[in-house]
């Protein structure tokens, strides 16, 4: 339990419209995920297994737990109107870069058992180019008995550049 933040920015994007009611839209991106844990626990590998310690005497202000890489959303739109749509579909991310850091003082240390592949459902619900996002992961955090079952979901909200800038 805790709280975390989420930035997707996706660089090369894709989209078929079939019609004026219906798109299909893919991207690749890249993604930023930290997860902030409560009460200062901090994660630690303790031989293959990932655990969660609860610290007597708290010496840091805040453990968080950082995931950045690559991000391949594919998305059915449902265009009500013009500005206003819904959409749903699946998301998976790479990550190639994971750690977990402290801070005060700072430190950074390397974290094994993180699913470099995971991926899962999202849904937007949109009007010009503001969106709500929902997301739900279907693999989780930590591979299968190396960590805490721990499957992120997840509500947002968004902006889209290339709407806002009529791009």
């Amino acid at each position: 339990k805790g709280s975390s933040l989420r930035i997707d920015a996706n660089i090369f994007s894709l989209t078929s419209n079939t019609s004026q009611r219906f798109r299909i839209s893919t991207a690749i991106g890249m993604t930023w995920e930290n997860y902030v844990w409560e009460d200062n626990i901090h994660l630690e590998n303790n031989g293959d297994l990932i655990t969660p310690v609860y610290p007597t005497e708290t010496t840091y202000k805040k453990s968080k737990l950082m995931n950045f890489g690559l991000h391949i959303p594919i998305q059915i739109f449902f265009n009500f109107s013009r500005d206003f749509y819904l959409s749903a579909g699946v998301y998976g991310n790479w990550f190639f870069k994971q750690h977990c850091m402290v801070k005060n003082p700072k430190e950074r240390y390397s974290i094994k058992g993180v699913n470099d592949l995971q991926g899962g459902l999202v849904a937007n619900i949109g009007c010009n180019c503001f969106y709500v996002i929902g997301r739900y992961a279907l693999t989780p955090i930590f591979k299968k008995g190396e960590g805490p079952k721990v499957a992120p979901c997840s509500i947002g909200i968004g902006v889209s550049i290339q709407e806002l800038f009529n791009l």
